[in-house]
């Protein structure tokens, strides 16, 4: 799910893939726009998260991996004070923090 941060190798994804953070035309996309247009980034990042909050919770990077880059995302959304996107976003790091204390 480090999308944010680290956009994977779209071309060795399998197009059958139901994980909605490994498909590979989602990660072309956000790979475009993360050189070229932030906002449709975030927002496109944000839409995953909000479509399957579930596998960027269970993704197997590093939890402090996942933290970092959902809270560059939050603080995103917080410059432009969309705050409802930054609540989201705060459940989703609780629950990651919630499995990294198991």
């Amino acid at each position: 799910m480090i999308i944010m941060l680290n956009v994977k190798n779209s071309n060795s994804m399998s197009t059958k893939n139901t994980n909605r953070f490994t498909d590979p035309d989602l990660l072309r996309e956000l790979k475009k726009l993360r050189s070229n247009d932030i906002d449709a980034f975030s927002r496109l990042v944000m839409k995953c998260l909000e479509e399957a909050p579930e596998q960027a919770i269970a993704d197997d990077h590093p939890a402090k991996e996942k933290l970092s880059a959902l809270q560059s995302l939050r603080d995103y959304f917080e410059g432009i004070e969309e705050y409802e996107n930054c609540a989201h976003i705060r459940m989703i790091q609780d629950e990651i923090d919630k499995i990294n204390e198991q």
